[in-house]
């Protein structure tokens, strides 16, 4: 962990990515972050608040979230899954907590 004394050069970027039933977004969000040019190191981290149905998958698959959830931790990102739904709030909040970088 570095802590950022106000020089930019040694930034890391977090990335927090909250769902409920919507894994195929996150998944299209992932890919679209991990595609980006960024001048310092970042981590991804998603969150999935419990979700229970099916998602549909822009190939027209339909997917249970574990499923997509699994294939974005098996590229490399920390993956959440939690054990009861818990509101976007506090989803949104238990996310901010796992930051890595601190200032």
């Amino acid at each position: 962990m570095i802590e950022w004394n106000g020089n930019s050069d040694e930034a890391i970027v977090d990335i927090y990515v909250t769902t409920y039933n919507h894994a195929a977004y996150c998944e299209a969000a992932v890919e679209s972050v991990a595609l980006q040019r960024f001048r310092h190191p970042f981590n991804i981290f998603v969150y999935d608040d419990h979700s229970t149905k099916a998602t549909r998958l822009p190939t027209g698959k339909s997917d249970s979230p574990r499923q997509v959830l699994w294939m974005i931790r098996r590229r490399g990102y920390d993956v959440e899954i939690g054990q009861e739904n818990v509101g976007v709030c506090r989803a949104r909040n238990h996310c901010l907590t796992r930051g890595k970088a601190m200032w």
